[in-house]
Parts: structure tokens; C-alpha cells; sequence
């Protein structure tokens, strides 16, 4: 789903034999990495976690599409259906959960429910895929509808590439497909770990001045200034003490009597 490297197009499982296609293909496989992404790199983020929320992650995805979608059309159905919780994602990626026992403290969502947003993709994916079809069934043989079995050969993945995502009576396996959807999309696992840092940063106006924690260099600064101030004190309090300032003033010269001497010694 890459483009060639020698001939810099897409790769022939995005372009179908068709060429100059393969831009749609080539962004849902990029929508796809990012929600295995989520599942996989959570746990590589310190700071300001809610910014890789399976909710965040979704909402930024929306703004994505409402913004750079270049099929108009394709944008206001998806559009449509992400504000009207299209595929329960409202609930299904609602990962606050509330310890009563710790007086109402957040605690770590469960491990499946970082799940929730590659498996809400690719069922959205598929609403999609349905959708074309219908229509070009609609459009090229004035207004028929498509047949169940039409429809169900635009889902994916196909028996052939995932013989374990159905069972016997032609149910989805969801421990199945995200396995497959991982290993398609995110082959290999995480390579080079790094963890990644978020600030999460608060206007300074709305922590009150009493309450606001100092930083590492705040503590820095200050420290400086007072062992300044200290180090002058004690210096100041050394001369006074031993009267060595006296003795510098004995051996300065002045200067109108060093010119004074010299005039009267020609």
C-alpha cells in the first residue's frame, strides 16, 4: 500500500490495476497504521496522556477529514456519521474509569479498551466499502438495490488472507481481526522504542499566584541570588572585621600630590 520506490505511484494493491488510482487506498492505510499506533505507543507517552486517548485519537482523525478530504462527498458521510456517534464510538471510546475506593481518583483504563478505535475503524471502513458499492450498483442499473451477497464481498479481510477473523455461522472474530489489522499495519512490533514527552501546559492566569509550584530553574535563579547576596555580606563583614580596607586607602596615591612632588623636584 507504499508507493514504489523506483517509479515513485502506488503499489499495485492500491491502484487495482487502474492507473493514477490508489490515493484512497493509500490514506485508509494511513488512518489504519495510526489507530494500531494508538494500541501499540500508548504506553511510550509521558505527560499529557488524554492527547492519545482512543477519544483524542478519533477526534483528531474527524478534524483531519473535515479539513484535507479531498472527496467532498466522502467527507460529509463521514462527517455525518462521526458527529452522530456513528458506531457507538461516544461510548466505546470512553476511557475514564473511577476508583471509589481512591475518593474518585481516574485510574488507568482497561487494556482493551485501547482496542476500541482500530476495531471502530475498520468497521467503518467497511460501512464504507458497502456504501460505494450500493451506489455504483444504483447508478449503473437505475436504482437497484444491492443484494446481501454483493454487500457482503466488499467486506474485509477477505477468507482467503484471514481464514480465523469469521467462525462457522459468518460472525466477525474480533480477537481475530485485531490481530490481523496488527500485523498488516504495524508488521514487526514497535522498532526503535523512544518515549515521547507532552507537555500539557496552563495559561500561568489561571493557577493562582499562592498555589503555583515553582520549577527547576525558578529554584536555580533564586538560589544564585542569595548566595550573592550572602557571598557581599560576609565579604563586606570580612573587611570590616580585619580593617584590610584601611590599609588599601594608606597605599593609594593621590594624584594631585604625586604631580605636586614632581613639579617641585625639576
Amino acid at each position: 500500500v507504499m508507493l514504489d520506490n523506483d517509479k515513485n505511484e502506488w503499489s499495485k494493491l492500491c491502484r487495482h490495476g487502474q492507473a493514477g488510482a490508489g490515493y484512497a487506498c493509500g490514506l485508509w492505510s494511513l488512518f489504519h497504521i495510526v489507530s494500531v499506533g494508538v494500541k501499540e505507543r500508548h504506553k511510550a507517552v509521558l505527560g499529557a496522556r488524554d492527547r492519545v486517548s482512543t477519544a483524542h485519537a478519533a477526534r483528531t482523525l474527524r478534524d483531519y477529514i473535515a479539513n484535507f478530504m479531498g472527496c467532498r462527498e466522502c467527507q460529509d458521510r463521514f462527517l455525518e456519521m462521526y458527529d452522530n456517534c456513528g458506531f457507538q464510538h461516544c461510548t466505546r471510546f470512553d476511557q475514564q474509569v473511577v476508583d471509589k475506593r481512591k475518593r474518585g481518583k481516574n485510574i488507568p483504563p482497561p487494556p482493551e479498551t485501547w482496542e476500541e478505535f482500530t476495531l471502530w475503524l475498520w468497521e467503518v471502513h467497511n460501512d464504507v466499502n458497502q456504501q460505494l458499492v450500493m451506489d455504483e450498483i444504483a447508478i449503473k442499473e437505475g436504482g437497484r438495490e444491492a443484494t446481501a451477497e454483493e454487500l457482503n464481498s466488499m467486506l474485509w479481510p477477505k477468507a482467503e488472507t484471514c481464514s480465523a477473523c469469521r467462525d462457522d455461522g459468518f460472525n466477525w472474530n474480533r480477537k481475530q481481526i485485531l490481530q490481523h489489522l496488527t500485523t498488516e499495519y504495524w508488521p514487526g512490533g514497535v522498532h526503535n522504542f523512544r518515549y515521547v514527552v507532552l507537555d500539557k501546559k496552563i495559561p500561568t492566569d489561571a493557577v493562582p499566584a499562592r498555589r503555583r509550584k515553582w520549577n527547576f530553574f525558578d529554584v536555580f535563579l533564586c538560589g544564585c541570588s542569595i548566595a550573592s547576596l550572602l557571598y557581599w555580606f560576609m565579604k563586606r563583614r570580612h573587611l570590616a572585621i580585619t580593617g584590610r580596607h584601611k590599609k588599601f586607602e594608606n597605599d593609594f596615591v593621590n594624584v594631585n600630590d604625586y604631580r605636586y612632588v614632581m613639579h617641585h623636584s625639576r
